[in-house]
């Protein structure tokens, strides 16, 4: 299929034909160009469309018969809303008039391609010879190879110079590749998908779709580098169209790493602008902006507005691009979810004006971790934001021999096919690109000089776990790369190791909401003097990544916490503190978001006694802020509240018993006494008989078996498929594979979520936690929320008590076949979230993005249950396991790996509508809190 297209008018066929021979003779020879019904433009499209996925570069022979073409330009608009590279060649005539509708199309053609002036090879007789001029000659060539006309090649980093000044050496380590023409000319094996993620660039400008680009992969897939060495360099000589910022991550102040981003790309056009005063003009803006109880006011939003673009006016002015989009480019762009504190809010307004404005010129893109993504979409800053996504696969195997083998021909030396297998096999599937990097690096210092890496290199430092291990103790022991001597058999003192455990754990490390253990940026100014020298060490080995003097510091990639023995060992004691932090951090900021209400208080008893510990030790205590100690103060106080008053109650109560029953034999069988007289008054009469459950089945009206009980509904016993396809729209991983779950006998589930009367009922008799907050909206029949997994147990614990029956969570297979109720549409009731059918945040109903709704409040499924999508996450039985290779098919509970973490189902009111599908799966810490995580209750039935 053709690469390279070519649009002419049929007049020029023989400008046209010369053209084509320069291009043949040059290389470029998968080529369509239509010699014969041009004039009517049909065979072009429809060839076009045709190889929409092969073609790369549009070529437009601009004469002044092509603008005077209806059909020549449709070819134009077509290449250009379909996203490919347009290259306009010009032939027109100096001095000449042409139409008006000719010269609109001339000035859209210019307004986004600076395209080549092809006049300087006309011979005298006019005719087209591009030998007549070697400098066009060779602009075409190098053009051409840019965009990826040769299909050989493809996105060709060798249309970049190398800079050994600025690169010293072809491979980036553990970090990722960085935004100069220096690291795209390095940057080999991507070409197919740097190709598609320009296209949807230009189509993204194109059809003024404002939804940020997002760029998902798992960790080490190559994200960051795919955005800043493979698209950014390249849509920078997209001139005038574009004008990419430099890209940046967020950290821990997103307005001021924001800011840098605008004064370094002004710095590439020969302007001079302090990060620190363009920062300063910007949140004097937001600061100033007005505001109301939603939020900014229209009128706040217009002074935003204003505000970004008096920067982008001014950097266009610089870079003399006045039409051109400014790419935003946020790598990491999790961490928006993360940095809390006015520069966070900032930025994030910032973001959301740039996207909303009607005739806004600026665009974002993003990289993010797939498994961060919903903690993104979920947070309050970004859920009315769409997003546009590509998913960047793992690079294949056959691949890596030119990821490695070429960048390093660029600079002499050759490296062995028998290496990178051999690199390959010992990297883990997941983080291989950074750790192959990493070990050709090291390899690269030692052996380097020789012309060549070989295997045999490879194996004399003991592989790819043995280069990371020497690394991180040669930092570890202050020695600097250039300090190649043999490592002292010994130990290092025993001083230098607990310094480098108190450096890296709790400071640099942090628990994600899927329970992995991450980077965490950290401010350099926390370190004292020897933790600073000892990073610095670090630094020098490309394991941690200082950024400025007085700035950031974080670990350089994930790997060294699997790869390092010494680190994981600091790590795993810490795992359940660096647990109970996030969980504390999250409840404060909860807290702090909504008015410091009292209701959000969750922590209390024994988890509050465990996380004022925790804050009086010196590491955690560093990573604390004022938010989280006015929280801890808060809940202290809250706790000492109800001890007095559940002293003064005891105190009551036992005058009232000495009164009535007179005497210690009464006070010791009140509790056994008050069970008995509930079961008699309100539990007896309801207890099914073994006869009466076995005449039980399906569509028999709901049961209950006490008062204050759940009513239930028996659900068929049955055969499904659990999980999603993997073509299904917005599935997760862990939604797979696809696997057939046989329910072989009947059970009961809860018609409804467990509400608030029936949690009471159990709390009256000491068995549940009667301060369980409402979050201020409601008891009775709203649904319980903020219990923990084990309050759940708790509950159903005391059910069974309490009837004799074996009242149970749910197990997740068991939750996904009653949610289904037959269905294997996305929803159960339909492929569409529609309007009305749940709560969450953009289903449609009054509750959507504030508050739970009252039980019952949308139609039931087929089984007659209600709210098993949306309303609020319900905690199952199940450990989590990120995939279901292994899991049970019989319908029973998942209890085996990490049971740190439960199962959730269902989604909930502020969570997106593809969190509500019936295979979407969640997690949670089983002792984390939330105005979110419920539960329903089921029950085991007696085979009829």
């Amino acid at each position: 299929m053709a690469v390279l297209f070519v649009s002419h008018s049929s007049k020029d066929d023989a400008a046209t034909t010369a053209l084509e021979a320069w291009l043949v003779a040059n290389g470029f020879t998968d080529t369509f160009i239509d010699h014969h019904s041009i004039a009517g433009g049909d065979a072009w499209g429809e060839a076009l469309q045709a190889a929409a996925g092969t073609c790369r570069v549009v070529v437009f022979l601009v004469t002044e018969n092509w603008l005077a073409s209806y059909e020549c330009f449709g070819e134009f608009q077509a290449s250009f809303y379909m996203g490919k590279r347009l290259i306009p060649l010009f032939l027109l005539t100096k001095g000449g008039s042409r139409g008006d509708e000719a010269e609109k199309r001339l000035a859209k053609v210019r307004a986004h391609y600076q395209g080549l002036d092809l006049a300087p090879c006309l011979g005298p007789a006019g005719a087209l010879d591009l030998g007549a001029d070697r400098d066009v000659a060779d602009r075409l060539m190098a053009g051409l190879r840019e965009a990826g006309a040769l299909s050989r090649v493809g996105l060709d980093p060798e249309a970049f110079a190398i800079d050994r000044k600025l690169r010293p050496m072809p491979f980036p380590g553990l970090a990722s590749f960085g935004d100069d023409d220096a690291d795209a000319a390095l940057f080999y094996g991507r070409s197919r998908e740097i190709a598609e993620t320009l296209e949807e660039l230009r189509k993204v400008r194109a059809e003024r779709d404002l939804r940020p680009f997002v760029i998902l992969g798992a960790s080490g897939a190559g994200k960051s580098s795919l955005l800043k060495a493979g698209v950014i360099p390249r849509l920078r000589r997209e001139a005038p169209a574009w004008l990419p910022l430099r890209a940046f991550r967020p950290g821990a102040d997103p307005l001021l790493n924001f800011a840098e981003a605008l004064a370094w790309t002004f710095a590439d056009f020969g302007k001079v602008e302090a990060h620190g005063v363009i920062r300063d003009r910007l949140f004097d803006a937001w600061s100033k902006a007005g505001r109301d109880g939603n939020g900014l006011t229209p009128a706040g939003s217009v002074a935003l507005e204003a505000a970004l673009e008096a920067e982008g006016s001014m950097l266009r002015d610089a870079a003399g691009r006045g039409g051109a989009s400014i790419l935003i480019s946020i790598d990491q762009a999790e961490e928006m979810a993360r940095a809390d504190g006015e520069s966070g809010e900032a930025l994030a307004a910032y973001l959301r004006v740039a996207l909303a404005g009607a005739t806004s010129r600026w665009q974002l893109a993003f990289t993010i971790r797939t498994d961060s993504f919903p903690e993104l979409q979920s947070h309050r800053r970004f859920q009315d934001l769409k997003a546009r996504g590509y998913d960047l696969r793992v690079i294949p195997g056959y691949r890596f021999e030119s990821v490695v083998e070429e960048p390093a021909k660029r600079y002499g030396v050759e490296v062995d096919h028998a290496l990178v297998d051999a690199v390959i096999g010992d990297a883990p599937t997941e983080g291989a690109l950074p750790l192959l990097a990493f070990a050709l690096q090291r390899l690269w210092r030692q052996y380097a000089a020789s012309g060549a890496l070989t295997k045999d290199n490879y194996d004399k430092v003991g592989g790819l776990k043995g280069l990371i291990e020497d690394a991180a103790e040669r930092a570890l022991r202050g020695l600097t790369p250039e300090e190649d001597v043999p490592l002292s058999s010994g130990p290092p003192p025993k001083r230098r190791v607990d310094l480098a455990a108190s450096t890296f754990v709790p400071a640099l490390a942090q628990i994600n909401d899927q329970g992995a253990t991450i980077r965490r940026i950290a401010t350099w100014s926390s370190f004292n003097d020897e933790q600073q020298e000892l990073l610095i060490r670090f630094d020098q080995w490309r394991l941690v990544v200082r950024k400025g003097e007085a700035g950031t510091v974080e670990v350089a990639h994930e790997a060294l916490f699997r790869e390092w023995t010494r680190l994981k060992g600091w790590l795993e004691p810490e795992r359940a503190r660096l647990e109970a932090l996030r969980s504390f951090q999250v409840d404060a900021l909860t807290w702090d978001r909504n008015g410091r209400d009292a209701a959000f208080l969750n922590h209390r008893d024994k988890r509050l006694a465990e996380t004022a510990t925790l804050a009086g030790i010196d590491g955690y205590h560093k990573r604390l802020g004022v938010v989280e100690f006015d929280y801890l103060a808060a809940c202290e106080a809250a706790e000492r509240l109800a001890r007095r008053r559940t002293r003064r109650m005891q105190a009551l109560i036992g005058v009232l018993v000495g009164a009535m029953v007179a005497g210690l034999a009464a006070w010791r069988y009140q509790q056994p006494l008050k069970e008995d007289i509930y079961w008699f008054t309100d539990v007896r009469s309801h207890v099914l008989t073994t006869a009466q459950e076995r005449a039980l089945k399906p569509g028999d009206p709901p049961f209950k078996e006490c008062t204050g009980c759940p009513e239930m509904i028996v659900v068929p016993a049955g055969n499904f498929t659990m999980g999603s396809p993997a073509n299904e729209k917005a599935r997760s991983k862990d939604e797979g594979p696809q696997h057939g779950v046989t329910i072989a006998k009947p059970f009961a589930v809860a018609r409804f979520e467990l509400t608030f009367d029936e949690w009471d009922a159990c709390a009256a008799h000491g068995d549940c936690d009667p301060h369980i907050t409402d979050s201020g909206w409601g008891r009775g029949r709203q649904p319980v929320i903020d219990v923990i997994w084990d309050d759940a147990q708790q509950y159903v614990a005391w059910l069974s008590r309490m009837t004799g029956q074996p009242y149970r969570l749910l197990t997740e297979a068991e939750w996904e076949y009653a949610a289904r109720a037959g269905t294997t549409t996305a929803y159960y009731w339909g492929d569409e979230i529609g309007k009305g059918n749940a709560n969450c945040a953009g289903c449609g109903s009054q509750w959507d993005g504030k508050q739970t709704a009252p039980i019952g409040s949308f139609a039931p499924n087929a089984f007659g249950l209600y709210d098993m999508a949306g309303n609020m996450y319900q905690w199952v039985q199940d450990c989590y396991h990120g995939d279901y290779n292994g899991a049970p098919t019989n319908g029973s509970a998942w209890t085996s790996g990490d049971c740190g973490r439960r199962v959730l189902r269902g989604g909930s009111w502020n969570f997106n509508p593809r969190f509500l599908r019936s295979a979407s799966r969640f997690w949670s810490p089983s002792l984390f809190r939330d105005n979110v995580l419920g539960f329903r209750v089921g029950r085991t039935l007696v085979t009829p």
